[in-house]
């Protein structure tokens, strides 16, 4: 309530205060984690997420259709921290649950986008190679996606194969 209001402050601390109470509720924790991350809390959100995989990944489920997505916001929350090795291995994580595929992010599926997200983190590493490779993975499954060809256009144009990049900036 306190959250829709705009007075974050007091979202924060009631969260806070459920998950003292009930630390077994994981929705809270997520819930948290969402408004430290739109805060710039990126730590936090980290610490939040952890919880709510950790818990999920206690319960032992072969089928978590929540866990994908818990992945790809955490990675999210470590690229925005810097943590460019943990926001890849959370990429990696959401990429290769078997879940991926059939959660969605406007109308984009979290594998899509864990792995364009994944390009990005191995495009500011240089890693130019594995850049492309997620980004094609992305264009072949959303050959619509624009964003995927400018990505890979610019990290063609990095390694440099500026005829690559020419084509997927014009597509």
């Amino acid at each position: 309530c306190w959250e829709k209001k705009g007075d974050l402050t007091r979202a924060l601390a009631d969260y806070t205060k459920s998950i003292q109470l009930d630390p077994a509720m994981p929705w809270v924790s997520e819930d948290r984690a969402r408004l430290r991350y739109n805060n710039k809390d990126y730590a936090g959100a980290i610490e939040d997420y952890s919880r709510v995989i950790a818990q999920r990944l206690a319960k032992n489920e072969k089928s978590d259709y929540v866990l994908p997505g818990l992945y790809y916001r955490r990675g999210l929350a470590r690229k925005n921290a810097e943590d460019y090795a943990g926001a890849a291995a959370d990429f990696t994580a959401a990429i290769d649950n078997p879940e991926s595929k059939g959660v969605t992010i406007s109308d984009m599926s979290i594998l899509d986008h864990a792995q364009y997200e994944r390009g990005v983190v191995r495009q500011s590493q240089k890693d130019y190679d594995g850049a492309i490779g997620d980004f094609t993975q992305v264009i072949a499954r959303s050959p619509k996606d624009y964003e995927a060809y400018f990505s890979r256009g610019w990290t063609w144009a990095r390694k440099p194969d500026y005829s690559r990049a020419l084509a997927d900036f014009t597509r």
